[in-house]
């Protein structure tokens, strides 16, 4: 069954960080969360693939070289690995989409 999805661009959750499930695909679940202030630095227990829906994201990560800092704008996406060390600072507020697998686990 074909399923559309609108408002997207307009969501906006009660808090920050909150969001809505969109779907189950496959082992993937996906969500669209809503933004306006940091996150803290913490490691999922699942593999996510982060989209940056609409706005400006300063992410920052953590790996064997270092820390390291990436500004993701409209449109960019980044993969994070179950275990990788993370934070996301909006810019204002932002949308984002992501995909976590496997979908039976929830950070």
């Amino acid at each position: 069954m074909v399923e559309v999805v609108t408002g997207v661009a307009d969501y906006r959750a009660s808090e920050a960080w909150d969001g809505k499930p969109i779907a189950t695909i496959g082992n993937a679940r996906t969500m669209v969360l809503w933004a306006d202030r940091p996150f803290h630095w913490h490691e999922n227990s699942t593999d996510e693939l982060f989209v940056v829906l609409n706005g400006r994201v300063d992410m920052q990560y953590r790996d064997a070289t270092g820390e390291h800092r990436v500004w993701m704008e409209t449109g960019d996406m980044m993969v994070i690995r179950q275990g990788e060390s993370h934070v996301a600072h909006p810019e204002g507020e932002v949308r984002l989409l992501i995909v976590a697998h496997p979908a039976d686990k929830e950070d």
